[in-house]
């Protein structure tokens, strides 16, 4: 039987349970949701995360919600304080997001600082407006889907996990990247949609000024040479580019100026790495076609 003390902390883990289901279930219609749930100690943090977990896979959460949780150990490193005894700890729910390739601003990460085994990035926004972006929100870095977890003036935080750090490059050391706000329902979609997943890792084999333009050479992955094609949409570093042409995992594309000069391309050369995002379409014909002789065994 549980003590008195031990009774009342159950009852308000719980109390808490539900309060930040109801809140989290508002993130499909207002895009994201920051619940911020006060704890006395870790276990109740834990017991608050592990009832949110469960109900969220009983009741089969909406597909378009994402709920970020607080770390599983040494949760207080993540927390800000409320009193000396209490802690808060932040639950982000956020709608799945998109980006168009068409990049906005070029930021510079100025920090890393290790975290667990990913690593707190701050980047600083240069004149960007970042007016709109708040705690939560989504925000691309060479196609790299990252969320806000703080905001300093014009330098916004991100935690990134050792998995998205193994996946992809540009975000373990200071340097440029390309930035884009999530879209909005009302943006227009001047690229193609990007999900901030990147796919995998490529190797630039040529990059080379012809006239005005630059021809830019990139070797795929293996896995994802079969998703290119001519003439279609392919993301680099967070870039929206059609494909002009292909060869076994090499493909190529035509950069005009103001492409080189509004990214972080220009900085390309023989040898570097990029992020490949590959269009969202390609995906789906081969899921459909794979799921077809599944079915049918043809």
């Amino acid at each position: 039987m549980l003590s008195g003390a031990g009774s009342r902390n159950r009852t308000h883990d719980l109390l808490i349970t539900n309060q930040l289901l109801y809140q989290l279930s508002y993130a499909g219609e207002r895009g994201r949701i920051i619940a911020r749930v006060p704890c006395k100690t870790e276990s109740s943090l834990t017991a608050i995360r592990d009832g949110v977990r469960g109900a969220l896979a009983e009741n089969h959460a909406a597909p378009h919600s994402n709920v970020q949780f607080p770390p599983s150990r040494n949760a207080s490193k993540y927390a800000s304080p409320l009193t000396p005894d209490r802690l808060e700890f932040y639950f982000f729910a956020f709608r799945q997001t998109m980006f168009s390739g068409i990049v906005a601003a070029i930021g510079r990460i100025v920090d890393t600082a290790p975290l667990g085994k990913g690593l707190r990035l701050t980047v600083d926004t240069g004149d960007w407006d970042i007016s709109d972006i708040a705690l939560g929100d989504s925000v691309a870095h060479n196609g790299v889907c990252l969320t806000v977890v703080g905001r300093d003036g014009q330098k916004l935080h991100y935690d990134v996990s050792a998995e998205t750090l193994a996946c992809t490059v540009g975000l373990d050391a200071p340097g440029e990247v390309n930035l884009e706000k999530a879209l909005r329902f009302s943006d227009r979609l001047g690229g193609h949609l990007v999900s901030g997943h990147v796919d995998g890792v490529g190797v630039v084999q040529k990059f080379e000024r012809i006239g005005e333009s630059h021809e830019l050479v990139i070797r795929a992955p293996a896995d994802l040479a079969g998703y290119i094609a001519r003439k279609g949409s392919i993301a680099v570093d967070g870039v929206s580019l059609t494909v002009n042409s292909v060869n076994g995992q090499d493909f190529s594309i035509n950069l005009i100026p103001h492409t080189v000069a509004m990214t972080t391309l220009k900085r390309l050369a023989s040898g570097a790495r990029v992020n490949l995002e590959i269009d969202l379409i390609a995906r789906y014909v081969e899921r459909m076609q794979s799921w077809e002789k599944e079915v049918t065994g043809k």
